[in-house]
């Protein structure tokens, strides 16, 4: 899918569906969509450990997501493999999204780029973020 096509909680349900025995997709941006904490916890699923979708990069700029979905991206992707690039810019993360990520980044070694600028957590908190991903 591309960005900006109306996509909702139930379109990704349909699509993760899909993606559920996939294992040559490796890009999935759905930047633009008001898909939500529901859609991203859908999306966040895909990656728990065990799956077989081989996703490098991930793209959720400006979904309307909150902490709910930043903390069940931060479980999935805290002993993911294989994601490379996570995007979640200009959405509605808070202090405790952003500190779930920040733990993920903990444990996680695989993730090499992180943005998630213009969300509502504070700045100190994005700085850790940053610091986070220069020390990998």
């Amino acid at each position: 899918p591309g960005s900006g096509l109306g996509f909702g909680p139930a379109e990704v349900e349909h699509l993760c569906s899909c993606l559920e025995k996939n294992t040559s997709v490796t890009n999935l941006n759905v930047s633009y969509n008001p898909i939500g904490d529901a859609g991203a916890a859908r999306i966040a699923a895909l990656l728990q450990p065990g799956s077989r979708l081989p996703l490098m990069r991930l793209a959720m700029n400006d979904c309307s997501l909150g902490d709910d979905a930043a903390i069940a991206l931060g479980v999935a992707l805290a002993s993911n493999m294989s994601l490379q690039t996570l995007e979640m810019m200009n959405n509605r993360i808070g202090e405790a999204g952003g500190s779930a990520l920040l733990e993920m980044l903990r444990s996680n070694k695989t993730l090499r780029k992180l943005s998630v600028s213009f969300n509502t957590f504070p700045d100190e908190l994005e700085t850790k973020l940053e610091k986070q991903m220069m020390i990998r």
